[in-house]
């Protein structure tokens, strides 16, 4: 299962992200807060379908704590 910083760097990295996703303070605070739902289409998109939602709703849950790890 991946964490939140491989799903980004999945993605091409902090700043691919940030950039795409028009995000001033970039992505830092995703690995505590999980990621928020409205970016997870253009997560998927730059991960080019090597990403599916279930990966990031998991990766949520661990970095929230819902479940163990």
């Amino acid at each position: 299962m991946a964490t939140i910083p491989e799903i980004i760097n999945l993605c091409g990295g902090p700043k691919v992200v940030s950039d795409a996703l028009g995000l001033k303070d970039g992505v830092r605070k995703w690995a505590q807060i999980g990621i928020p739902d409205r970016h997870w289409p253009t997560l998927i998109e730059l991960s080019r379908g090597k990403l599916q939602p279930a990966a990031i709703y998991a990766a949520n849950q661990r970095a929230r704590g819902e479940v163990a790890a």
